[in-house]
């Protein structure tokens, strides 16, 4: 692995970093739950966030490397949240911010794996 695969994947880390920002911001928003109109909007915006990381390419950082990494981060990251925060006081108690938290995330963060994926699939792109 070069220099320039490593700073885009710590770079890419960072970018999730944000992207998990706004992907909490949406969810929380949305009560964690897909549903109607708002549900549209949120696949299409999941999908269209990692794509916005695409001037890295002037950085003479990997696009691909930089995006699949911010949405990984990201997953962690509201995983993490849905685990943090949903902790219930009694040990037994079950998780039930992480049992919506972890559906959402999984579904927007696929559709913005699979938007980074084709995206840099194009010929030429990279």
């Amino acid at each position: 692995m070069n220099r320039t695969n490593i700073s885009s994947i710590a770079a890419g880390m960072l970018g999730g970093v944000l992207m998990a920002l706004v992907m909490l911001y949406m969810m929380i928003h949305m009560s964690f739950r897909l549903e109607g109109f708002s549900a549209v909007i949120a696949v299409i915006l999941s999908a269209a966030l990692p794509l916005c990381f695409g001037f890295v390419k002037r950085l003479n950082l990997s696009a691909s490397l930089f995006e699949t990494a911010a949405v990984v981060t990201s997953f962690l990251i509201t995983l993490l949240y849905g685990m943090v925060a949903g902790n219930p006081a009694d040990l037994a108690a079950e998780n039930t911010l992480l049992q919506e938290v972890l559906p959402m995330s999984a579904i927007l963060h696929g559709c913005a794996l699979a938007a980074v994926v084709f995206w840099n699939s194009i010929p030429g792109r990279e």
